[in-house]
């Protein structure tokens, strides 16, 4: 299903996607937005795939962390003819709750706040 609307609040419900595909969309400096409303809807052990420019992404390695500090695991991060693609997973609620002890801050699940 394809539906146009402002990326970062869409009118999907929480938990209700399997998958999310952003192709050349993160390029809004507010892209973090985009992510975390991802985030939002995508069931828990749900993907996003990611393609991208790389002239958009300065530090690939960077990129990574921070999708992993937003909640998400990467998984086959590549650059090559100047793209960047990667497939990314929500984590689990119990990996996710692990994290948030570990690094003392929250992860988003639900309707939270991502990051304190």
């Amino acid at each position: 299903m394809v539906i146009q609307c402002d990326m970062r609040k869409t009118p999907l419900d929480d938990f209700s996607v399997d998958v999310a595909v952003f192709c050349l969309s993160l390029m809004g400096s507010n892209f973090t937005q985009y992510l975390r409303e991802a985030h939002r809807v995508l069931k828990i052990d749900g993907h996003i795939h990611i393609w991208e420019s790389e002239s958009r992404i300065d530090d690939t390695k960077r990129f990574a962390a921070d999708l992993e500090r937003l909640g998400f695991q990467i998984f086959t991060p590549k650059s090559k003819a100047n793209s960047f693609t990667s497939r990314v997973e929500k984590l689990s609620a119990y990996l996710n709750l692990i994290l948030s002890s570990f690094f003392g801050c929250r992860f988003r699940l639900g309707n939270q706040d991502q990051l304190s």
